[in-house]
């Protein structure tokens, strides 16, 4: 890579960075090829991307920007992860570090604070927005079930009363 193919991908780099609101940088020094294809593809398919980066030059591209104190973390291979959701991107590094034993999470950064690659870790045992979704529904639901359900038995029992009145009404009136 030539001079200005390195200051071109700094740029692209600044440019990627100003409208994100997170990044992480994993260690992927165990991972062969074909493990970093696979990790590609995942965070692909949750619309995030993953590139490496030398870090003289991932440096330069942190240089000035909100991303600035991951400097610290610029040591071994890095690379870089970053796209919309930052819990979807801490699930995609957390189960792909569970299966893939060289995958090591540095650190990162989410909405203005520096996060450990072990709290990373944390963030992506949070439930999805639609699992909480679904939970709150669940809850909510749950009273109105055991409503109908109560009302349903309520009304049941009444019909068997009047049923026994009725047939010991036509009881006492052949008896």
């Amino acid at each position: 890579m030539n001079k200005g193919e390195k200051k071109g991908l700094v740029e692209d780099l600044k440019e990627r960075f100003k409208d994100k609101e997170w990044l992480y940088l994993v260690d992927f020094t165990s991972l062969n090829a074909g493990d970093m294809d696979l990790l590609r593809t995942k965070a692909r398919n949750g619309s995030l991307c993953v590139q490496i980066v030398k870090n003289r030059l991932l440096n330069l591209g942190l240089e000035g920007s909100k991303f600035g104190e991951l400097q610290r973390f610029l040591k071994g291979r890095t690379g870089v992860l970053l796209g919309a959701d930052p819990i979807e991107g801490a699930k995609i590094l957390a189960d792909f570090k569970g299966k893939k034993i060289g995958l090591k999470i540095k650190g990162g950064f989410i909405e203005g604070k520096i996060y450990s690659g072990e709290e990373i870790e944390k963030i992506a045992r949070i439930p999805s927005r639609e699992e909480l979704l679904a939970k709150t529904v669940s809850v909510l639901n749950s009273p109105v079930q055991n409503l109908v359900s109560l009302l349903g038995n309520i009304i049941g029992r009444f019909i068997n009363v009047i049923s026994k009145i009725k047939t010991q009404n036509a009881r006492g009136e052949n008896g």
